[in-house]
């Protein structure tokens, strides 16, 4: 229902191409609210995720036996990603410069771009190891995280590489903040500038935490279209208990888990029985049930 929609955001992409092969538009390229380098033009975090976008949409495309498109978006993303590293990388900086400016570097570097490069796999080899290390640590200069939206991707990062208590603390610190101010909703900021607070103060873009929550710690993730196959693997850090409910195609799959110091992790799901669900414990030795028999093999 909708590929044609897909077909016709890559046509989008590649209408927007420039003789060297980089996303090119005139709109705005905002990321994040700092002081990133972001015109109407070449911007390096935009064409990062052009290229992420197409890999993903020829994923999809293979779902559904459409290899002829999967093959074609997928070489698109390969010669955006070779244009990127040719024109966008700055070898004396060792990073992704923010955009080009009459077809120049600007001189504005950023912990966004160096991390969208590097979650994009974009960068490769050394030059990826260079981003995560701008990621993590930005180096004096570099425009740094101005909004829960930009977070996000930290966040990713860090679900992805097992950092798991600094995932929990960097959601506890950011997120806790805005808890501790009263609110009731997520903000677009957490800043003061222009003495306020935040600018929307119910903003979708700031919601990580409520996907996070339910793909990390709770542990729910697809790893087949529409749910059909699914990994179930919690990631407690020091927490001592979670429990939630996730939305499937063929209902809600119900968890609860607890993990106490010189106990058995205990792993309690309710899932549709349609669903291949692959368990995995983060520690040994554990107790799981699932529609309420036990399990006898938990893998970690």
């Amino acid at each position: 229902r909708l590929l044609s929609y897909l077909r016709q955001n890559v046509a989008g992409i590649r209408k927007h191409l420039n003789a060297q092969n980089l996303f090119d538009i005139k709109a705005w390229n905002m990321f994040d609210w700092a002081a990133m380098d972001t015109p109407a033009g070449v911007v390096t975090h935009q064409n990062c995720f052009a290229v992420l976008a197409l890999r993903e949409c020829a994923e999809m495309a293979e779902w559904l036996g459409e290899n002829e498109d999967a093959k074609d978006w997928r070489d698109l993303a390969a010669t955006m990603a070779e244009a990127i590293n040719t024109h966008l990388w700055n070898e004396e900086r060792q990073a992704y410069t923010d955009c080009l400016r009459d077809g120049k570097h600007s001189a504005v570097f950023s912990q966004q771009t160096q991390t969208v490069a590097y979650m994009s796999d974009v960068a490769q080899k050394e030059r990826a190891q260079r981003c995560r290390d701008h990621m993590l640590n930005p180096p004096e200069g570099f425009v740094r995280a101005g909004s829960p939206f930009f977070e996000f991707f930290l966040l990713e990062a860090a679900a992805r590489e097992g950092r798991d208590q600094e995932f929990l603390e960097t959601i506890l610190r950011d997120w806790g903040f805005m808890v501790d101010m009263g609110a009731s909703t997520f903000w677009e900021m957490w800043s003061m500038k222009g003495g306020r607070l935040t600018r929307s103060h119910c903003h979708g873009w700031s919601a990580a935490p409520t996907y996070f929550l339910s793909t990390h710690v709770l542990g729910v993730q697809p790893i087949g279209p529409g749910f059909t196959e699914t990994v179930i693997a919690p990631r407690p850090a020091n927490l001592t208990w979670c429990r939630g409910s996730v939305p499937t195609p063929y209902g809600d799959i119900n968890i609860q888990w607890e993990d106490n110091a010189g106990q058995p992790f205990q792993l309690r799901i309710e899932a549709p029985q349609e669903l291949k669900i692959t368990i995995k414990c983060p520690r040994q030795p554990a107790h799981v049930t699932l529609n309420g028999q036990p399990l006898e093999i938990c893998n970690v």
